[in-house]
């Protein structure tokens, strides 16, 4: 059987750096050492923290053959790095991770299980790790860059799907966990607000509600012209008029750097497999009962 061909891709920024993107990339190259790891590093209005920041990071990553990355000084929106992670890859698929989680081997046997069945998915029911096809991209589009801060990208994108009735799927695996770590300090801090204790910006949430009709903005609409799941939830909705997701680059892009690389030999023994099963199995327990007692 044909290795499936596919890049990693991580989005991070300063307040990661030591406690969760380090760990991360030295793991991502352990497990995934023949794949390609595009990392888009975010920049940030504090023009002193940034340049001692790409300095450290930089410095760090050239250490690692198989990782690539793009710096950016300013602050981008979360969707414009995504859009770079697709364009800067050079495989079919992207495996899009967020820059707190932790990976496992038994995470990669469990993907490789199902990405050769599935064009596009979450993981987990849940868009902080997530895989996507260029064709998807080419049938649906780019992540819209006018939500210029963080949130809301992946339901906007999920309710575009649903309107072509292009399928996302989703795939629960084990072997893979998201800290989802508090966003401190973060880039777009300085053009955006957060209210009512998300983690998310206010003017992507404003600019959602711009684009999209649905009973929580429009109570008073009784019928709606399309239906999306997204994360287990059925969703109503409406496009308004005017709002339609511009074409923010060719996409001949998606074209010209796909190829096939030649990977590496990679295995891994079984019983490290199982071992790591039941590790991230009790592991699951035991957090979902602590917080069930934290309740």
């Amino acid at each position: 059987m044909e290795k499936p061909q596919y890049s990693i891709g991580v989005v991070t920024y300063h307040a990661r750096f030591d406690t969760y993107f380090k760990p991360l990339i030295k793991q991502l190259t352990l497990v995934f050492p023949d794949k390609e790891i595009v990392c888009i590093i975010n920049g940030h209005p504090d023009r002193t923290l940034q340049i001692n920041y790409l300095k450290k990071i930089t410095a760090f990553l050239k250490s690692f053959p198989n990782v690539r990355y793009l710096t950016y000084d300013a602050n981008q929106s979360l969707s414009k790095c995504w859009n770079q992670l697709i364009i800067l890859s050079n495989t079919p698929q992207i495996l899009i991770l967020n820059d707190d989680t932790n990976v496992s081997e038994l995470f990669r046997h469990e993907l490789e299980q199902q990405i050769q069945n599935l064009d596009t998915f979450t993981l987990n029911n849940s868009w902080s790790h997530f895989v996507i096809s260029k064709a998807t991209v080419k049938k649906v589009g780019w992540f819209d860059e006018r939500f210029l801060g963080v949130g809301q990208e992946d339901g906007d994108y999920a309710y575009r799907m649903a309107i072509l009735q292009a399928e996302v799927g989703n795939f629960k695996c084990t072997g893979i966990r998201n800290f989802v770590a508090e966003q401190k300090n973060p880039s777009w801090s300085s053009i955006s607000t957060t209210t009512g204790g998300t983690r998310y910006a206010d003017v992507n949430r404003e600019f959602f509600n711009q684009k999209w009709q649905t009973p929580l903005n429009s109570p008073d609409i009784t019928e709606f012209s399309y239906t999306c799941i997204f994360n287990n939830t059925s969703y109503s909705f409406n496009l308004m008029p005017g709002m339609a997701t511009p074409v923010f680059y060719d996409f001949s892009v998606l074209d010209q750097n796909i190829e096939l690389a030649k990977s590496a030999n990679y295995t891994v023994s079984p019983i490290k497999i199982t071992t790591q099963k039941i590790y991230f199995s009790i592991g699951r327990f035991f957090a979902r009962l602590l917080r069930k007692i934290k309740k």
